[in-house]
């Protein structure tokens, strides 16, 4: 009895250890952010109404917002919780950086809370329990459906890439503005439009399945069909995906997510430094902070503004196009937003997360679109139990990542979110016949 309290101590104390561990990060992270926001960031990019007006009185209560997250967030951590690191992903990639956004220039206070509200949402439905049961395939059969997509998935790519670019590899990532241009003018049958963007994500979930299954030959196959995808159209995430893929395979622990914090914090560090050395100019900035985190931060915003005074989407431009449903403007609307707000009409000011869910339903979107965001995550990680954590930790980078930059039923459907849910329950199905050895 005496030991079975000790070891229960002992547990409690590592438990507390670890969120305050968590905690302290976060903080670290929060407030280096802010200050390479005012000191780098907004002088770099202030021509793109990235500003820094100091309002002492709601810097204080967004940091207050900020702490009273912390708590939750680190013992979703605490406990090796797969949901504890969407919510980690998301607060590091998006929220973080929006309260240095909304800290920082003159955004309307409804807008405002409307975001915390969103954050706080998701949040608190992370604690709710979501129990499901799926009865696995045979693992013969899911094989056999895996090896299909797979072949599927890499005659399409090779079948493009020989029509349009004669298999084109094209390596240089900051020379990508031609090949859109090309791309633009290509074209593609319907079937080929719909199932590119979504064998883009699916592949680097291949790679990284096939690595851990250590099948070299077929994982060095699709990073070149990968690198085939890129060069068609020069889309700069598909190999950002494979990269992340690659270094999830060889060095994510769950145990040991504190140190992806440590990354970020590091990343934040090294902007400062180097904008010292390049007298304000930081590639770090124009890559993360500014491409990753706060434009769509920004967008969002611009939604909100242009959504004052235009008609909602209820999801005109998304869904409901399939039922005979068309959009109320002349022109799809993440263009009308890039003219407006960012004079080009070019610009595809696309977002996803907080941005899209208003563009569709207003604040009416609270109702719906934190508790369908986690829900999936949690689908996720219902069904990936049995497969390896690196598999499962990279699907939920990959779709953050894109629910930053896209809304939610377009990821869902066209960035193939659906179709990786299918993919990971064959994964499952296939890792069932060991289980039950």
């Amino acid at each position: 009895m005496l030991e079975q309290k000790t070891n229960i101590s002992l547990n409690n104390s590592k438990d507390l250890l670890n969120r305050f561990r968590y905690i302290l990060l976060l903080l670290i992270y929060k407030f280096s952010y802010d200050f390479v926001y005012v000191n780098v960031i907004s002088k770099l990019y202030f021509y793109q109404n990235f500003k820094s007006e100091t309002n002492l009185f709601k810097y204080f209560l967004l940091t207050l917002f900020f702490l009273f997250t912390l708590y939750p967030i680190s013992r979703l951590l605490s406990k090796n919780q797969f949901i504890g690191v969407v919510m980690l992903l998301f607060s590091l990639l998006y929220f973080i950086p929006g309260l240095s956004y909304l800290a920082f220039n003159n955004i309307e206070i409804p807008y405002i809370i409307y975001y915390l509200s969103f954050w706080l949402l998701m949040l608190g439905i992370s604690f709710i329990k979501f129990d499901f049961y799926f009865r696995p395939i045979k693992p013969n059969h899911a094989k056999c459906f895996l090896y299909t997509l797979t072949l599927i998935a890499i005659s399409l790519i090779l079948i493009v890439s020989w029509k349009y670019t004669g298999f084109r590899i094209h390596f240089n990532m900051l020379d990508v503005y031609g090949l859109r241009a090309e791309e633009r003018l290509m074209q593609f049958s319907v079937l080929a439009q719909y199932l590119l963007p979504i064998f883009a994500s699916v592949i680097p979930i291949f790679v990284i399945y096939n690595m851990v299954k250590k099948n070299w030959i077929l994982v060095f196959s699709l990073i070149l069909i990968q690198i085939l995808h890129f060069s068609i159209g020069g889309n700069k995430a598909y190999i950002f995906s494979l990269t992340v893929a690659i270094l999830t395979y060889f060095f994510f622990n769950l145990k040991r997510i504190y140190l992806f914090i440590w990354g970020f914090i590091g990343l934040n560090f090294m902007l400062y430094i180097e904008s010292i050395l390049r007298h304000g100019n930081t590639t770090i900035a124009a890559f993360v902070h500014y491409r990753v985190q706060l434009i769509p931060n920004q967008i969002s915003y611009y939604i909100y503004d242009f959504m004052q005074s235009h008609e909602l989407l209820y999801l005109k431009e998304s869904i409901l196009t399939y039922v005979g449903y068309s959009s109320p403007y002349s022109k799809p609307f993440f263009f009308i937003i890039g003219k407006i707000y960012y004079k080009d009409d070019f610009t595809q000011a696309n977002t996803g997360t907080t941005g899209d869910a208003y563009a569709q339903f207003g604040m009416l979107s609270l109702l719906l679109y934190p508790l369908l965001t986690i829900f999936v995550f949690k689908l996720l990680t219902i069904l990936g139990k049995k497969i390896d954590e690196r598999i499962v930790f990279f699907i939920m980078f990959l779709y953050v990542f894109n629910l930053l930059n896209g809304g939610f039923f377009t990821v869902l459907l066209t960035n193939g979110f659906l179709l990786t849910l299918f993919v990971v329950y064959l994964f499952s199905s296939i890792e069932s016949k060991k289980s039950t050895k």
